[in-house]
């Protein structure tokens, strides 16, 4: 997904539009509401720079960021290229910048795959979590549980996910 600040279109990627490619806060500092002035820091920093418009991309999993984004003026850009992922965000924040996206029933949000990727999780990791599913080249579903990283690789035939290996980093 992508978040444009001000009234701006972007056509052109050149040396007038600053990208914020990733935005976090150690462990010990989540929570303590440092995002919006860490946002902040990163834009007048990008202004200093001679940056005129500022690109955000982010993913439909950080829809908690997003809303944050969204409050901090950003305004979502290109919603015809990931149209799904803008009605998720509509049904977790129901924010009035995406009042014109089509409302999505909570069971069309998530794939079968996904889910049962969420469910095999749930049962080996301590909540809350973050995971990757790839579907491309290797099927693998990725987790940093902040002591190694675990891929699993897996199979999903007739709606049906199956483990195939584990490999831990």
């Amino acid at each position: 997904m992508t978040l444009e600040q001000g009234k701006y279109q972007l056509f052109l990627r050149d040396m007038i539009t600053g990208n914020v490619h990733w935005v976090a806060a150690r462990k010990d500092y989540k929570g303590k509401h440092l995002s919006k002035p860490l946002i902040s820091e990163t834009l007048k920093q990008m202004k200093r720079l001679g940056h005129k418009k500022t690109l955000l991309r982010t993913q439909t999993h950080t829809w908690l960021a997003v809303k944050v984004y969204m409050d901090m003026g950003f305004e979502p850009y290109k919603i015809e290229e990931n149209y799904l992922g803008w009605q998720i965000i509509k049904k977790l924040t129901n924010h009035n910048k995406i009042q014109n996206v089509e409302n999505i029933e909570e069971n069309d949000m998530y794939s079968a795959l996904y889910l049962q990727a969420y469910n095999f999780l749930k049962q080996h990791f301590k909540e809350p979590f973050v995971y990757k599913v790839w579907e491309d080249k290797e099927n693998i579903i990725g987790i940093n549980d902040g002591k190694a990283i675990h891929t699993y690789k897996y199979k999903f035939d007739n709606n049906k996910l199956e483990i195939i290996s584990e490999k831990i980093k």
